[in-house]
């Protein structure tokens, strides 16, 4: 468009809810280039500056009644009371958490590892914080009471890996000379 050539003025019309479907279905699939995302977002954004576009949530006010809805579905949703309860029992990268919030080694989010409950059961007495719970076969997933050996600090835990690790280095060596 050259300079002369005047812009062309949009039309004002208000659409019809067909007409939107319209063309919803006709630019469906087609992504925008990261240049046009940026020119996107800048319009976006000098038009909430210059205050021709509002956020729809901005300044709506509820009822009382609203809000004592929305409270009371709100209210006491933790726990066994939330629909993605799952029984309380999480994994993480293999290892098994448990949901229990009196106790005095869980996590912020009041779950212990399986092994240490385990752990405490077969001992008879809470773990200090510093004691690992080491499992015999390396699987983090057996948390049978005979896989599992206690460590009082994770150096004792370190130095018992390093020593496994000589060992098996000397029966490599030996089997290599033979």
């Amino acid at each position: 468009m050259t300079e002369e050539e005047p812009k062309k003025k949009r039309s004002s019309k208000k659409l019809s809810e067909e007409h939107k479907r319209k063309i919803g279905l006709a630019h469906k699939g087609i992504r925008h280039t990261e240049e046009s995302k940026r020119k996107l977002s800048e319009t976006r954004k000098r038009m909430y500056r210059e205050g021709k576009i509002i956020h729809p949530w901005i300044g709506r006010k509820h009822t009382e009644e609203t809000k004592k809805k929305i409270s009371d579905n709100h209210h006491n949703c933790s726990g066994s009371n939330n629909s993605q309860w799952k029984g309380g029992i999480i994994s993480s990268r293999g290892i098994k958490y448990i949901h229990n919030p009196g106790h005095i080694n869980s996590t912020v989010n009041n779950y212990v590892r399986e092994s240490r409950l385990i752990m405490e059961k077969k001992i008879g007495r809470i773990l200090d914080k510093k004691e690992v719970v080491h499992h015999s076969d390396s699987d983090n997933t057996n948390n049978d009471p005979d896989n599992l050996h206690l460590f009082n600090n994770q150096s004792e835990h370190s130095k018992y890996h390093c020593f496994l690790r000589r060992i098996v280095r000397k029966e490599i060596k030996n089997e290599s000379m033979c």
